[in-house]
């Protein structure tokens, strides 16, 4: 009978985990191409008819696949969070390890976050340690790409969680995200876009305003403000965080922080937010 249990040692284990989960995703996605494809070829000339027909049982044939392939990355991901395997998987995010181990595993442990009932036993697991170590990374090898799901993963464990906020801040990962924000070298938008997700849902909740006061994120929060990498949502959500930190310190503070703001034309902008009660688009 075969065991649950991984295979001696961490290497045999993790290259066909994640080939697994990757092949599905793949299969689905040539399933549904290469049977659009087909049949719009082989019978856009048949009678309007019989091509209804045959469109609805291609519709079928898509719909059984797919279930299929949905049900086996299921199956592939929940094996993924069990006892068993989730500390391998953890273990390759770390930065002893070659970088491609790491950015398989993190792409896994990305697509593990997106489930609410995962991330207690993630957070148990040390996912946060292993995703702000990853963040912060600058080896040339680790892709913007593979950031971009680290950043991700990390918004989805720390939003409308006071606690892991604090772990992260603790964790040193205000650094990463003020040099991701800041890089001229970086050409991937989502990166910055989710990097500024993670500034964003620290904004929300007290008192890490003025954590960002100290940290020196007003006036990078307000340049970010006129740009949107790729995304119209960008200055929003900027807009927002000004709001919010302005909202939550005195007077005296209040009146140096919109001093600051002068240099980025921004005021009446902030003004119409604070009387309004919303943020604005611009």
């Amino acid at each position: 009978m075969s065991s649950n249990r991984p295979l001696h040692g961490d290497r045999p284990l993790i290259p066909v985990l994640y080939f697994v989960t990757g092949l599905s995703a793949v299969v689905m996605v040539y399933s549904v191409y290469s049977h659009l494809k087909s049949h719009s070829e082989s019978h856009a000339t048949l009678p309007r008819k019989k091509r209804d027909i045959l469109k609805q049982e291609s519709k079928k044939k898509l719909e059984d696949a797919h279930t299929a392939t949905l049900s086996a990355v299921k199956i592939i991901l929940e094996r993924a969070m069990s006892d068993a395997y989730l500390p391998i998987i953890i273990s390759a995010c770390r930065n002893d390890q070659p970088v491609e181990d790491r950015s398989n595993a993190l792409t896994t442990l990305q697509l593990l976050t997106r489930r609410e009932r995962n991330k207690p036993g993630l957070l148990a697991a040390g996912a946060l340690d292993v995703l702000v170590e990853a963040l912060r990374c600058t080896e040339p090898d680790m892709k913007e790409t593979t950031k971009r799901y680290v950043a991700v993963a990390i918004c989805d464990l720390i939003q409308g969680n006071d606690a892991n906020k604090y772990a992260i801040i603790d964790l040193g990962v205000l650094d990463p995200v003020k040099t991701i924000l800041t890089s001229t070298d970086i050409r991937n938008n989502e990166l910055k876009y989710w990097t500024l997700m993670i500034l964003y849902q620290i904004s929300l909740s007290d008192p890490f305003p003025k954590v960002l006061i100290r940290s020196g994120f007003i006036g990078l929060i307000a340049k970010m403000a006129r740009m949107t990498y790729g995304n119209t949502n960008m200055p929003k959500f900027c807009m927002q965080s000004l709001v919010r930190i302005l909202a939550n310190v005195n007077s005296t503070e209040s009146k140096s922080i919109l001093i600051e703001l002068l240099d980025y034309h921004i005021v009446d902008l902030i003004s119409i937010c604070l009387r309004g009660g919303k943020t604005i688009f611009f």
